[in-house]
């Protein structure tokens, strides 16, 4: 999983371009993320009853850490690249965490609660933490740009992983809108 190099002969082998893009990505959601948990929203709204609710709190904190902690896993690899599996298992564990949190929150958010009283509106994608299924496609993404394609061309390697990326979020998509269905 990590680039091949040897320190020995000053081969690079810190973090690669998906970990650079990764990092970048939770850098924004991470921003994103605080700045939703400071704001507070007008009285009596769907997203005023949504924040109020007892496990939303969790949910968000719990994906600014995750976030931060993958910028600075990353930041870290520059400077230590030696460990470079290591790093790399870090990062990947912490996608995993990434993604799962992000789900949590949208299946939680669309299941049906008797005593709800609001309706929300923009899910799949808004209230919930990293941006709903725009930070899952990150993170689960994250493994796409790290699985092995052959013997190709570097244009032809960009263009299979961005497609599996896009077709991730599509499934993504398509899981969320039965989950709706089914619930409705």
């Amino acid at each position: 999983m990590a680039i091949s190099g040897s320190p020995a002969r000053g081969e690079y082998t810190g973090p690669g371009w998906a970990e650079w893009i990764l990092g970048f990505l939770c850098t924004a959601l991470a921003a994103t993320q605080l700045r939703a948990s400071l704001e507070s929203p007008l009285q009596q709204t769907a997203l005023s009853y949504y924040y109020q609710e007892p496990f939303v709190r969790g949910f968000h904190t719990t994906a600014i850490v995750v976030d931060a902690l993958i910028v600075i896993v990353v930041f870290i690899w520059i400077f230590f690249s030696r460990r470079s599996e290591l790093w790399s298992f870090c990062v990947m564990a912490l996608c995993l965490g990434g993604f799962l949190i992000s789900w949590a929150e949208i299946i939680r958010a669309v299941v049906p609660d008797p005593t709800r009283v609001y309706q929300l509106e923009g899910l799949p994608f808004f209230p919930v933490n990293n941006l709903g299924l725009f930070g899952a496609s990150v993170f689960f993404g994250y493994f796409a740009m790290k699985l092995p394609v052959g013997e190709v061309g570097k244009f032809v390697k960009v263009m299979l992983r961005l497609t599996l990326w896009i077709g991730l979020f599509g499934v993504q998509w398509m899981i969320f809108e039965q989950l709706v269905s089914r619930w409705k």
